[in-house]
């Protein structure tokens, strides 16, 4: 393998902008939305020390940056619609992925 394949090889990580950034309680309730369950609440428990979790998630994207020249097209409503839109989906096949792909096309040329 060549020095400049060996940049190709790996983990490749796709995700928002830093601009997107939400806490987990804020996607989960756009979630709660999109799947129609609204009767559904998030609920923290007071003494959420036994929960701890880093204060941000964030996927580093910037080898797809560099390498590829790609950069995130959606804003954080739009992906999380496609995500819940997806796993809604009794029959996820081939021809939803096309209908969605396309979707995102149309949407990333506006």
């Amino acid at each position: 393998m060549g020095e400049s394949e060996k940049n190709f090889t790996g983990a490749w990580n796709f995700g928002m902008n830093k601009k997107s950034v939400l806490n987990v309680e804020d996607i989960v309730n756009r979630i709660i939305h999109y799947l129609g369950r609204e009767n559904l609440q998030v609920k923290i428990p007071p003494n959420n020390n036994l929960l701890h979790e880093t204060n941000s998630l964030l996927l580093d994207c910037s080898k797809a940056e560099n390498l590829l020249g790609w950069k995130p097209e959606l804003d954080i409503e739009k992906a999380v619609k496609f995500t819940c839109d997806w796993y809604m989906q009794e029959n996820v096949d081939y021809d939803f992925d096309v209908k969605q792909i396309k979707k995102y096309l149309e949407l990333i040329k506006k």
